[in-house]
């Protein structure tokens, strides 16, 4: 009781298209791309429903992936299908209610792998990823957390409440090939915290 494990694959694509072609001669059109996902997971309850932990491990094949690069001569631009990608990570979400005026929650997400498993290059196209460039805007960590203490006010049905929260992410960069562009622009790790206070009615759903 209170504890649930499962597996899944599930698969997920994109459409292909068309190239504009003109008197240039581009492929006609691209493919679409696709991806596998793989989880093994468990969703636990514990402390009689006060406190849960989730936690997930998965791994995402992406492969004919749609890139915009140039045929083999470097004379002409278009969509094409080159490279795969495989990302690895694990994620960790908690919730508890240690008492009925306090609450917080945390969460993690962690991707040791994410990157081109494959050159983008095919006797079609020429584009800028090769093997074992990370993916862009995808950082390797981020997490949150929060908390909130209720606590019941001298006028009837009404409760006050004071909560904290966090994020943090983590930095990646904006190209592929990272260190191989000028065009790259590293997007660095950043925090946000919130801080709240207000009064809400229990009856009514109000909240101020």
């Amino acid at each position: 009781d209170g504890m649930v494990f499962y597996a899944l694959a599930s698969q997920g694509f994109r459409l292909g298209g068309t190239n504009q072609q003109g008197i240039v001669a581009v492929p006609a059109g691209y493919e679409s791309d696709s991806i596998w996902n793989y989880e093994l997971a468990a969703k636990t309850t514990f402390m009689d429903g006060r406190l849960y932990v989730n936690a997930t491990a998965f791994m995402i094949d992406w492969e004919d992936i749609q890139v915009s690069g140039r045929d083999p001569t470097g004379a002409f631009g278009f969509l094409g299908n080159a490279g795969a990608a495989e990302i690895q990570g694990l994620e960790l979400e908690v919730q508890s209610r240690p008492t009925d005026a306090f609450t917080y929650s945390l969460g993690a997400s962690w991707l040791p792998k994410r990157e081109l498993t494959k050159d983008q290059i095919t006797t079609q196209v020429v584009a800028p990823g090769r093997k074992g460039d990370k993916l862009p805007f995808i950082p390797g960590f981020t997490a949150n957390a929060t908390a909130q203490y209720d606590w019941s006010l001298p006028v009837a049905n009404w409760t006050a409440f004071v909560r904290g929260e966090y994020s943090y992410r983590g930095s990646s960069d904006s190209e592929l090939a990272a260190e191989r562009t000028r065009f790259n622009r590293e997007q660095n790790s950043f925090d946000i915290v919130n801080l709240r206070a207000g009064v809400y009615r229990s009856d009514t759903g109000l909240n101020l």
